[in-house]
């Protein structure tokens, strides 16, 4: 039997996935300011905790994007896609 060692993209590209996820973290964050404003602003606890999860929601849904093989294909435009660019 064959040791067969299948490596993913994240394995082999770690900063581009490190990119990627600041990218939907950030993104996350910017949505969610004004919730963490006034979470921070006014001490309330049910705003920060509605804010926490409306970043999380919206870094999930910017990761999620992220894997749509048409946005994918874009972001390799970039230099940011799950593998590096094809050069022929």
């Amino acid at each position: 039997m064959a040791d067969h060692v299948d490596e993913t993209t994240q394995t082999r590209y770690p900063w581009r996935a490190t990119v990627r996820t600041i990218i939907a973290f950030v993104g996350g964050l910017a949505l969610a300011a004004p919730l963490l404003y006034t979470a921070v602003t006014n001490q309330s606890p049910e705003a920060a905790t509605g804010a926490g999860a409306t970043a999380l929601l919206v870094a999930g849904a910017i990761t999620r994007l992220m894997a749509n093989p048409f946005v994918n294909e874009w972001l390799t435009r970039l230099g940011l896609g799950a593998e590096p660019k094809q050069t022929n």
